[in-house]
């Protein structure tokens, strides 16, 4: 059996926005450490983490924008076999107008 996909009208654009919303709400940068100048082997690996750790959340934030625009062409190409239903549903359903298959 195949898995389905249940998505409620009401509410999906919503998910959408929320999305778009927790996106735009991550920093870039949201580690930053300030050495004053100390050269000690500890502070340049807690440097490197930190760089990486930001570098995560950078692509992480890739993907969020990545997600957003599939969701986006789920929701467009959804309107579009609704659009399609709604203007042949009588075809598709295989009536015709006097209701005979």
């Amino acid at each position: 059996m195949a898995d389905q996909i249940l998505i409620v009208p009401e509410g999906f654009q919503t998910e959408i926005d929320a999305l778009i919303k927790s996106k735009d709400s991550v920093s870039d940068e949201i580690l930053k450490i300030e050495t004053d100048g100390l050269e000690l082997e500890a502070i340049t690996q807690l440097k490197d983490i930190v760089t990486n750790f930001n570098n995560v959340i950078k692509s992480y934030k890739k993907l969020l924008a990545q997600d957003v625009k599939n969701l986006e062409v789920i929701r467009s190409e959804w309107m579009a076999v609704d659009s399609t239903i709604a203007t042949h549903g009588e075809w598709l359903s295989g009536s015709d107008k006097y209701g005979k298959n």
